[in-house]
């Protein structure tokens, strides 16, 4: 209420899955997935969400399975919430690897996750 901002640095793991039930599809399960059960819903987009329709100033997708990127990331997204006072969140992909990722791999395939390692940040808000 009275202006003031301060610091908010949210990360999600996403495995694109509830991998401890069996591989049954989450919100952010892709429509075309294969999952342990049939699946028919829109898969849940956290950037337009937040970065789109919130209009934080901070928001970043990365991957545990490029350790540099994450890295960088993360210092990233502390910088800014340092500096800006700022909300940041990072989606960090994972790997389910005892369901998801066996009946996925093209979804965890680097040409494909490459597209996904990218940070978006607003301008000073003054």
């Amino acid at each position: 209420r009275d202006g003031k901002r301060f610091p908010i640095l949210c990360i999600c793991l996403d495995n694109k899955t509830y991998g401890m039930t069996g591989g049954q599809p989450s919100c952010t399960t892709p429509p075309s997935a294969t999952t342990s059960i049939p699946f028919s819903q829109n898969e849940f987009n956290l950037k337009d969400l937040l970065y789109g329709g919130c209009r934080i100033d901070f928001f970043a997708c990365t991957s545990v399975m490029k350790s540099k990127h994450f890295g960088k990331t993360l210092g990233k997204a502390i910088k800014h919430i340092k500096t800006k006072k700022s909300f940041a969140f990072v989606h960090v992909l994972g790997l389910c690897i005892s369901h998801f990722a066996k009946k996925n791999p093209s979804f965890f395939a680097d040409s494909k996750l490459a597209k996904t390692y990218k940070i978006w940040e607003r301008g000073d808000k003054k």
